[in-house]
């Protein structure tokens, strides 16, 4: 990574990272952690140079426009630097798109940069589709290399076995616990039917535990009132007919039933939707049309 702002020495220091991954609900880790990066004030100090791991046909560049003025953004990972009030401990926050190529090469530079930064905890933040319901809060899944960690988010620690294909915050994890890192997992579950939009009610659930492990106190006011209007949206923009709230009770019965069992929170994929499909690309489609939705991958 190429530095850009001096560290300095920092107090027991917390690696939080998001990055923008190709699947359903696919944003919602990165989102999560740029929020911080603007509610905690962060400063940048360190970025990537997407030339050297980007697929420029699969993430392309933005174009924007900056004070009247047309401008590019490339989609660098950047990490920032916060020291929130409240917190007894400083913060790295990694923000950015899962690299396309040079993963090894991509993990050792970011590994290498935190860990030189005194970073011994790291947490990975991810967005994953699952059968729960837009009208519950959003289920939080924990897993954690460490039982006293985390405990301190206030979710039940799930325990993982798995084994098969990882994304990049895996391998992360993964070479950071070979220098003797802690790591926690949060795996934010988003209704497998939801439209592609941002999803307020997720961030709000990754800030309440992050608030509550490190002890600090992040304002969630505009959060809490745009969940509210989403939560609205998709009431009012559901399709005709009874499909749509029956399966939405369905959810709800069974999220009820089975709320905090790993079992039930489980991340779905493309092979284990829920019946009345159709409903559910209905209902996508309609919000999709809707002003501000975001049309790439959520």
């Amino acid at each position: 990574m190429r530095e850009v702002a001096s560290l300095g020495q920092l107090t027991n220091p917390v690696l939080i990272a998001g990055f923008v991954t190709h699947r359903r609900a696919g944003r919602i880790g990165s989102r999560a952690a740029a929020y911080l990066v603007s509610q905690w004030k962060a400063e940048l100090v360190a970025r990537t140079d997407a030339d050297e791991f980007t697929d420029f046909t699969v993430d392309r560049p933005e174009s924007r426009y900056v004070n009247d003025e047309r401008t590019l953004q490339w989609p660098d990972s950047l990490l920032y630097h916060a020291t929130p009030e409240g917190a007894k401990r400083d913060f790295l926050l990694c923000v950015g798109f899962e690299p396309n190529v040079r993963w090894k090469q991509f993990v050792a530079e970011l590994v290498d940069f935190a860990d030189a930064a005194g970073i011994k905890t790291l947490v990975s933040l991810r967005g994953f589709a699952a059968n729960v319901p837009h009208t519950r809060p959003t289920p939080v899944r924990l897993t954690s290399s460490d039982h006293e960690l985390g405990e301190s988010f206030g979710i039940q620690d799930q325990g993982s076995r798995y084994e098969g294909p990882t994304d990049i915050l895996g391998v992360i994890a993964a070479m950071g616990q070979e220098r003797g890192w802690q790591t926690v997992d949060l795996s934010i579950l988003q209704p497998s039917y939801y439209p592609r939009m941002r999803n307020a009610a997720a961030t709000i659930a990754v800030v309440t535990a992050l608030d509550r492990a490190f002890g600090t106190s992040t304002p969630v006011d505009f959060l809490e009132a745009r969940a509210t209007q989403q939560l609205a949206e998709i009431e009012a923009q559901a399709p005709p007919g009874k499909e749509f709230g029956t399966m939405v009770r369905e959810f709800e019965e069974a999220y009820d039933a089975a709320r905090g069992r790993a079992e039930f929170l489980t991340p779905t994929d493309e092979s284990s939707l829920p019946p009345g499909q159709d409903v559910v690309d209905e209902i996508e489609r309609l919000l999709r049309r809707q002003p501000g939705n975001d049309p790439g991958p959520d």
